[in-house]
């Protein structure tokens, strides 16, 4: 079909303009994603598909401007770059909720209230096991069984270790602190509980 150069004047202008507007959205999209940054892992995702859009936004130029008869291409392409940023800036904004697949949490250092409320929100059964820990405050999550990858919707229980804090009837060997700084001491999690008695000892001694 024959096409006046009235016609293709308004084609070349239309392009342009796609083409435009796909590089606004596309950096509107970038600052989107940087102002609600939380994790370099997070941000990966992102950061491919800014690297793709990039590079077809470059590719749509090149094609424009050595090739006027491919203008439909460059406007079709424009449009889905254009779509594409604004759906995800809706998303980041949580304009746009899209389902999600909700993975077991990992209630690792946890409080076991938090597994409550989860296993109240999800219908889970829940198995309890429970252990001394030094390094794991009393009430608080030790390790589980099932963690993500794994689907909660797949799953029926879930066995978790919790931890009954650290075993004072434990007999320990105590290395020396002589030397060391009382914050350098208070790192030996396994010595707080007699740090604490002495402490409380030394300031009785004061009141004599």
């Amino acid at each position: 079909m024959y096409m006046t150069k009235e016609n293709t004047k308004k084609r070349s202008k239309l392009h342009i303009i796609f083409l435009i507007g796909a590089f606004i959205t596309f950096l509107v999209y970038l600052v989107v994603e940087l102002m609600h940054f939380e994790s370099f892992n997070n941000f990966l995702p992102q950061l491919f598909g800014s690297i793709l859009i990039l590079l077809f936004l470059i590719c749509f130029i090149v094609i424009s401007s050595k090739n006027k008869k491919q203008h439909s291409i460059v406007i079709i392409g424009s449009l889905l770059i254009s779509i594409y940023s604004i759906i995800n800036i809706l998303i980041t904004l949580n304009i746009l909720n899209l389902p999600k697949d909700d993975y077991v949490p990992n209630f690792y250092n946890k409080s076991i209230l938090e597994v409550q409320e989860w296993k109240n929100k999800n219908n889970i059964k829940i198995i309890e096991n429970h252990e001394y820990s030094d390094t794991i405050l009393k009430d608080y999550i030790i390790s589980q069984d099932k963690q993500a990858p794994t689907l909660t919707k797949d799953i029926k229980e879930l066995t978790i270790t919790i931890s009954l804090g650290p075993d004072l009837e434990k007999q320990v060997i105590v290395p020396s602190f002589v030397g060391l700084k009382y914050e350098d001491v208070l790192k030996y999690t396994i010595v707080k509980p007699l740090l604490k008695i002495r402490d409380k000892y030394t300031e009785n001694m004061k009141m004599f």
